[in-house]
């Protein structure tokens, strides 16, 4: 995740030295606003000597009678140092529930985007293969055309679909299978049952966006596979 803190030296300088007065201001219920948003003391010690720290290198930087290269690295090391240490505590401070607005003006800590992403139709079939296993099971993997190597779930998808028919004759389309399975998981194991030991499952597979159907993907080509009840 990119830092909150500006890394401008001037835009840094207003920050560092505005953030420690403003955690430092009093407040009418927890005492200061650095304990109303659940800092810990030692942790506003180390902003304020950060921030100390940053004003007198900040000055010898900014004359050309003081600056050195030591100077200016230090100057830096502060930045960097700084964006590190207070990174996880505007985290914090941001999930806190006493944080308001004003905080978040102050800390650079935007509100979050709570507006859901629409999600848009899925237009490719899942590559899917069937593999029988020994106990009648047979393991479903279904990957993305991009993922060559591993199963995976469209980005677009909750999950997936498979339409099936257990034993001959084999179904002309999905529309002609009677049974229909749900799942989430680009690598599962699904239960042919003992007593169809021998038959042939014929299924369809095909991404699914469960809150918005009309964006379903197609179906792919049929799979096939042979149940086995005993030793595969």
């Amino acid at each position: 995740m990119a830092t909150r803190v500006p890394e401008n030296d001037p835009e840094f300088n207003l920050y560092i030295t505005g953030t420690n007065t403003y955690l430092l201001a009093p407040d009418p219920m927890f005492g200061t606003n650095w304990q109303r948003l659940g800092l810990l003391a030692a942790e506003m010690a180390s902003w304020t000597a950060f921030r100390n720290d940053w004003v007198l290198t900040y000055a010898l930087y900014g004359s050309d009678n003081t600056r050195t290269p030591t100077v200016t690295k230090h100057k830096n090391d502060i930045k960097a140092n700084f964006a590190t240490f207070n990174e996880s505590l505007l985290t914090r401070m941001e999930g806190s529930p006493n944080i308001v607005d004003a905080d978040r003006a102050q800390l650079n800590i935007p509100k979050p985007d709570r507006t859901p992403t629409a999600r848009g139709p899925i237009t490719t079939a899942p590559d899917a293969s069937l593999t029988a296993q020994e106990g009648a099971k047979l393991q479903i993997r279904l990957r993305v055309d991009t993922d060559a190597t591993r199963a995976s779930i469209h980005p677009l998808a909750d999950g997936w679909q498979m339409v099936y028919k257990i034993g001959t004759p084999a179904p002309a389309n999905p529309e002609a299978c009677p049974n229909n399975h749900i799942g989430t998981k680009a690598l599962t194991v699904f239960e042919g049952g003992m007593p169809n030991d021998g038959k042939k499952l014929y299924a369809f597979f095909r991404w699914v966006n469960i809150s918005n159907p009309a964006n379903n993907g197609p179906w792919s080509a049929m799979e096939i596979a042979t149940i086995s009840g005993g030793t595969v």
